[in-house]
């Protein structure tokens, strides 16, 4: 899937250095949180797209991929 394609998809969390991606089992992927450990604001896995979060922080190394 292309970067422009996931992006789409799944907003900020594919290039925020919080987010992780997180594929079941069942071959799901989801996007899980790691600031919710700290922030109640947000969610551990955020309804997607995510198209604004007070805590994003973006990841340089996501955007070059």
């Amino acid at each position: 899937m292309s970067r422009d394609s996931n992006t789409d998809r799944v907003g900020l969390c594919v290039s925020c250095e919080h987010a992780r991606s997180i594929r079941s089992a069942r071959g799901s992927t989801f996007w899980l949180c790691e600031a919710s450990k700290s922030d109640p604001r947000l969610r551990k896995y955020p309804q997607l797209p995510v198209r604004q979060c007070v805590g994003y922080r973006g990841n340089a190394e996501a955007a070059h991929d």
